[in-house]
Order: C-alpha cells, then sequence, then structure tokens
C-alpha cells in the first residue's frame, strides 16, 4: 500500500506539474499573439522559446504517466499532436514573414487596383527566369566580397521552408511519397508568391520557388537516415518508429 501511494503520489506531482506547463505555455502564447507587432523581434524570440519548452515539457510529463503496456500509440498521439501545435506557429510565422509587413518592410496594394504600380511591381520585382536571382546572388558577393545578402536572400530562402520536410511527413502519412511532397510544397510556396503579386508585396521570384521547395526537399531526404529517425525519436518519442512505416 504504501509503495502504491508513494507511486500515485508521484503521478500526481507530474500531472501538477504537466498542468503548470500547459497554463505557461498558454499564457505566453497569447502573449506572443496579442504582442505580435507591437514588440520587438528579441521578445518575439524569447516567447517561442517558452511556448516550445513549456508545451514540449508538458507533452514529455504526460508520456511519463503513461502505463509501458499503452505508451507506444499513445506516445505518437502526443507527439504529433505537439508537433501539430509547432506546425500553426511556423505557419503563423511564414504567413506573416512572407505576406505581412510587420517585421519586414512590405508595402503593399492590390495588383488591379492601380496599373501604373502593377507595372512597377512586374519590372522591378518579379523574377521568372530560373536561377537569374540566384546567379547575380553569388556573382554580387564575389565582387563586393560581402556575403550578407547571399546569405540572407539564398540561405534563408533555403532555411525558411525546411521545416515542412519535418512536419508533413510525420502528420500526414502520403507526404512520406517523395513526389506528393514536393508537389505539395511547390504548389505552397507558388501559392505563396502568387499572393506576393497580387498585393505587390515583397518580390515574386521563380527563384524563391526553387530555394523553397530545395529547402524542404533536403529535410526530407534528412529525415530519411536513420540516424536521423533514431535522434527524431529521442526528441519526439514515438515519431522515428512510425516514419519507418509507411
Amino acid at each position: 500500500m504504501n509503495s502504491r501511494a508513494k507511486e500515485d503520489g508521484i503521478r500526481l506531482v507530474m500531472k501538477a506539474k504537466e498542468t503548470v506547463s500547459i497554463i505557461l505555455a498558454l499564457f505566453f502564447l497569447l502573449v506572443y499573439l496579442i504582442g505580435f507587432g507591437a514588440i520587438s523581434e528579441l521578445i518575439v524570440c524569447v516567447l517561442l522559446v517558452l511556448i516550445l519548452a513549456f508545451s514540449y515539457n508538458a507533452a514529455r510529463l504526460h508520456l511519463r504517466r503513461i502505463p509501458d503496456k499503452e505508451a507506444k500509440e499513445i506516445k505518437i498521439k502526443v507527439m504529433k499532436l505537439l508537433l501539430a501545435f509547432y506546425l500553426l506557429i511556423y505557419l503563423h510565422l511564414l504567413i506573416s514573414f512572407t505576406l505581412g509587413s510587420t517585421y519586414f518592410y512590405r508595402p503593399s496594394s492590390f495588383a488591379f487596383a492601380n496599373q501604373d504600380e502593377f507595372a512597377f511591381y512586374l519590372k522591378q520585382r518579379t523574377n521568372f527566369i530560373p536561377f537569374y536571382t540566384i546567379k547575380n546572388a553569388f556573382a554580387n558577393a564575389l565582387e563586393s566580397h560581402s556575403y550578407y545578402y547571399l546569405l540572407v536572400n539564398v540561405g534563408g530562402n533555403i532555411l525558411a521552408l525546411m521545416p515542412m520536410g519535418l512536419f508533413l511527413p510525420i502528420l500526414f502519412k502520403e507526404q512520406r511519397r517523395p513526389v506528393i511532397f514536393i508537389i505539395t510544397v511547390t504548389l505552397i510556396v507558388a501559392l505563396i508568391e502568387c499572393m506576393q503579386m497580387l498585393f505587390l508585396m515583397g518580390s515574386c521570384d521563380v527563384d524563391d520557388l526553387i530555394l523553397n521547395v530545395l529547402g524542404a526537399v533536403i529535410m526530407f531526404l534528412l529525415m530519411k537516415i536513420s540516424y536521423i529517425r533514431k535522434l527524431t525519436n529521442k526528441i519526439f518519442p514515438g515519431i522515428g518508429t512510425d516514419l519507418e512505416s509507411k
């Protein structure tokens, strides 16, 4: 009885810690959503770290309370729910930074509201020639010995969609097929680029599409490596094993 009571006490403490973690994650999420655009980029980053950390801690504590015989399927469900939550936050950031002017100055209008503005956008801020922008970025970097633009625009575009190579195959089994995955990511990026042109925001560049899809495919291929799946399984219990079953 003492052993059972002690075990129940430990589980009660863990449940209390889990509840506190959930409350804190939701609190910081609320602050993040309300303050987004009004607070600095540094505070946004701090809030994101806190949201991810407390939600992750809550999920891991929840798994520790589950009996071993029930753990396998529940681990996968809990971790998928956690990753779906992370995906929503990622999509919010992606849409905010590509289609919003909150932290990146992206003057906007409507393509068909002003023909002159639309004509200027098509002339100055669009590129439909594959590898033209990439080639110029490398040429300018070598000529000026300044690699900031290259890192931000080429490297940044590769990194921007890399999370899709993690989220989509884990959350949707059909996305584990390379052709389906590439088509899905290409359509997502093409939609963003078209929306940018429609609202005259940022630039509509076929090279952005190429780099975004490349980044997503790189992550997709990395998730095929046995060592990476094992590492994923340690961080998100059950997920690496689930990826092996197609």
